[in-house]
């Protein structure tokens, strides 16, 4: 069994990392240009696969686009960073000249994966959604100095939290006991109920804050999947090693291949490792 900093080196393997964009605060993080190679697909598979007719649900192609810019909060980066623009154009340029030598099949196989996913949008919307946010953090994760804030009010929260639970405590287990003195007995035992929920809750906002990452690896990501026999196989990630290709040259089969973008990915968790490939 690999040890557990060997398996995290291994799903590092062939994710070139490269300079971030601009630091975009605690919640945009810095954007490389696999996010705009993330959003450059989409677009792309939705101009070419529906102008040429490979894409019959020309409606269903609009809400698909309109719905994940929407979920990566692509306006807003192209408000923000002029390197995430320029990056998005090469990328878009990239696509249309693979596209252009690419033959009938291989443009039919792209459009055929942008039909699959636009059908698994349809089916399940909020299933679909939930990735987006994930991968957009993973290609624009957020700076140390953010993180640092991040906690940080992550902690403030938690004195607050706690401080408001405590007096909730006190102010329920004085209603419970002036219940019991009235004899109410059914009162005062669900205020006693409700005085002990506060105090948990209160120490729930301090776990929280203490349990906040130092910051994550936008690489060590993997899909769980159930085999026929019911046994449980999780890899690396496809969809972060393929948008974390962006340097690959046009030739590269990597621009012809559509890529879906709302694979349900997680971080690698050291209880994976029995069943990590």
């Amino acid at each position: 069994m690999k040890s557990f900093s060997a398996v995290i080196a291994t799903l590092l393997v062939a994710a070139p990392m490269s300079v971030a964009g601009k630091d975009l605060g605690m919640f945009n993080g810095e954007p490389t240009p696999a996010l705009a190679m993330y959003a450059a697909q989409t677009a792309f598979a939705a101009d070419k696969c529906v102008s040429t007719g490979l894409t019959a649900d020309a409606k269903g192609a609009a809400s698909f686009v309109k719905y994940f810019n929407r979920g990566i909060q692509l306006r807003l980066y192209k408000k923000k960073d002029e390197e995430f623009v320029r990056n998005l154009e090469l990328f878009l340029d990239k696509y249309l000249a693979s596209w252009s030598s690419a033959s009938e099949e291989s443009r039919r196989s792209f459009c055929d994966g942008f039909n699959n996913e636009i059908a698994v949008k349809r089916d399940g919307f909020f299933r679909w959604m939930m990735p987006l946010n994930y991968f957009r953090y993973k290609f624009s994760p957020i700076s140390e100095a953010s993180a640092k804030r991040q906690r940080k009010l992550a902690g403030i929260a938690s004195v607050v939290g706690a401080v408001a639970t405590t007096a909730a405590t006190v102010s329920a287990g004085q209603d419970a006991v002036s219940s019991a003195k009235m004899g109410d007995w059914a009162t005062s035992n669900q205020q006693m109920a409700l005085s002990r929920s506060f105090n948990q809750l209160g120490g729930a906002f301090v776990a929280t804050a203490g349990s906040m990452p130092e910051g994550a690896d936008a690489a060590a990501s993997v899909l769980e999947e159930k085999t026929a026999d019911g046994r449980t196989r999780i890899f690396r990630c496809p969809v972060v090693d393929h948008f974390f290709s962006f340097a690959a040259p046009v030739e590269s089969p990597l621009w012809s291949t559509y890529q879906s973008v709302s694979l349900p990915c997680r971080d690698l968790l050291a209880s994976d490792l029995a069943h990590t490939e």
